[in-house]
C-alpha cells in the first residue's frame, strides 16, 4: 500500500456498483457484498499490492490501478466473467448483477477522516459518472481510457464498440465505450490476452492416443498386401516395374529440340537488339508503327514509362482500405456534406478500430476537432487538437483552415495549453 499522502497520480479507476442493492434486505445486502468482495480479490491477486488502492463506496466498490492502464481492463472482465458464471442455491447470490466503469485521470491520494488512504478528484468522479451510464452486467471506459489502452495494440482495440456522447447529471458530456467479449482471432492475440487473465476458446488439435489405449490401424494398400506361401514352397519374387524404354530415334528427336529452342532463343535476341538500335532514329516516322508490332516483345520499361499502359496491364495494384480507414473516409465525405452527427459517429468508429499509421489518426483527431467546433463542443474539439500536438508537436493547420473563426482560435487555445508557441 502507497503510504505517502497528498501525492497526484494518473491512475486507472475502476468503479464498481451493485444493481438495486438499496432496495435489497439488510441480510441480502450483506451476502451480496461479501461475494462481491471474494470476486474483486480473485480478480486482483495478480496485481502488486503497491500498484492499486480499493475503496468501500457502500453499494459497491472502488478500485485505482497506479501500474499498467491495462490492470484495469483485464480486472473488470474477470470481474464479470466470475459474476457471470455465479450460480449458486442462494437465490439472493444468484441475483448478483454490476455495472462498471473505467477513466483515465488524475487523482490524489489522501487520507480519509479514520486516518485510511483515499483516492479524490476528476479521475474517480469521472469514472462513476462512466459507470453510471452503463446497463447492468455491463461494462464502459471513458475515451481517455480508450485513447490510451485502445492504441496499445490491435488486440485491445478490438475489444472496445464506441456508443457515442452521454451528458451526466450535470450536464458534462461523456464520449464512451463499451468493453466486448473477446473472439479468438488469432495465435498471437490468443497468446497475449490469455496472458492477461482472459480466457480464450480452446484450439482444437487432432486425436491423442491416450495411454493404455491402442494407436489405431493405418489403412492398408492393396500395394502393400502380403503374398502369403505355402508350407513347404519358395517365395515367388514380385518382379519389378520394367524401366521405361527408350524408343529409336527419340535421343534424335530431343536433341534437335534442343537445337530448334537455342535458334528461337538467338532470334528473339537479335529482334530485341534491332528494337533498341533502330528505336533512336524512327522516332516519329511512319515506320514506327509498323515496328511497333516487334516491340510488344520489349520489356516492361516502355510500360512503366506509360501510364496508359501500365493501367492496361493491370500492374496498378489497388490496395484495399482497413475498416479503420474506411470509417475515416465515410467520416469526411459525412463532414463535407455538414452530416456533423453522422461525421462524428464515423471518426469515433475509426477510433475504435485501431491505427497502425499515425497520420491518419491525426486526420481522425483534426476531423472530430472540425467537427466539435461545428457543434459548440469548444472544449472537445482543443482536447482533440491537444491530442493531435502530442502525436506531432510541430503541427499546424493549412492556411484556409486557420483562417477559420472556429478552427483557428481552438487550435490556438489548445496550443497554449500545451505550451507550445
Amino acid at each position: 500500500m502507497i503510504k505517502q499522502p497528498n501525492r497526484t497520480f494518473i491512475c486507472s479507476v475502476v468503479f464498481i456498483d451493485i444493481v438495486e442493492y438499496s432496495t435489497k434486505r439488510v441480510e441480502e445486502q450483506i451476502k451480496l457484498k461479501g461475494r462481491l468482495n471474494e470476486y474483486i480479490a480473485e480478480a486482483i491477486k495478480n496485481v502488486a499490492v503497491n500498484d492499486r488502492l480499493i475503496l468501500d463506496t457502500g453499494d459497491g466498490a472502488s478500485i485505482g490501478f497506479l501500474g499498467d492502464p491495462e490492470d484495469a481492463l483485464f480486472c473488470s472482465l474477470t470481474l464479470r466473467d466470475s459474476i457471470n458464471a455465479n450460480v449458486g442455491g442462494d437465490a439472493a447470490l444468484a441475483a448478483l448483477s454490476v455495472r462498471i466503469g473505467i477513466n483515465l485521470g488524475p487523482v490524489k491520494l489522501v487520507k480519509d477522516i479514520n486516518g485510511r488512504p483515499n483516492l479524490i478528484g476528476d479521475g474517480i468522479n469521472s469514472a462513476q459518472r462512466v459507470m453510471s451510464f452503463a446497463d447492468p452486467g455491463q461494462i464502459l471506459v471513458s475515451r481517455s481510457y480508450f485513447d490510451i489502452v485502445g492504441n496499445l495494440s490491435q488486440e485491445y482495440a478490438q475489444l472496445f464498440h464506441y456508443l457515442g456522447m452521454r451528458a451526466d447529471k450535470h450536464v458534462r458530456e461523456h464520449e464512451i465505450y463499451s468493453v466486448e467479449k473477446p473472439a479468438p482471432a488469432t495465435v498471437s492475440g490468443t497468446e497475449s490476452l490469455e496472458d492477461k487473465g482472459i480466457a480464450m476458446a480452446p484450439e482444437t488439435k487432432g486425436a491423442e492416443v491416450k495411454p493404455g489405449e491402442a494407436k489405431p490401424a493405418e489403412p492398408k494398400t492393396a500395394d502393400a498386401k502380403p503374398i502369403e506361401t505355402k508350407p513347404g514352397e519358395k517365395k515367388p519374387v514380385v518382379p519389378s516395374k520394367p524401366a521405361k524404354e527408350t524408343k529409336p530415334g527419340q535421343a534424335k528427336k530431343s536433341s534437335k529440340m534442343l537445337i530448334y529452342a537455342a535458334g528461337a532463343l538467338v532470334l528473339i535476341a537479335v529482334v530485341v537488339v534491332a528494337v533498341f538500335v533502330l528505336k533512336p532514329s524512327n522516332a516519329g516516322s511512319p515506320e514506327s508503327d509498323a515496328a511497333g508490332t516487334i516491340g510488344a516483345v520489349t520489356t516492361n520499361q516502355e510500360t512503366e514509362k506509360n501510364p496508359e499502359k501500365q493501367e492496361a496491364a493491370g500492374q496498378k495494384a489497388v490496395v484495399p482500405l482497413t475498416p479503420a480507414q474506411q470509417y475515416l473516409q465515410d467520416g469526411i465525405r459525412l463532414f463535407e456534406k455538414k452530416d456533423y452527427a453522422q461525421a462524428e459517429k464515423k471518426l469515433g468508429a475509426a477510433k475504435g478500430s485501431g491505427f497502425t499509421d499515425m497520420s491518419d489518426m491525426v486526420k481522425v483527431n483534426k476531423y472530430l476537432a472540425f467537427v466539435y467546433c461545428q457543434t459548440g463542443k469548444t472544449a472537445l474539439a482543443q482536447e482533440e487538437f491537444k491530442k493531435i500536438l502530442t502525436i506531432n508537436p510541430k503541427f499546424t493547420l493549412s492556411a484556409a483552415e486557420a483562417a477559420n473563426p472556429l478552427y483557428g482560435p481552438a487550435f490556438q487555445k489548445a496550443k497554449a495549453a500545451a505550451g507550445i508557441k
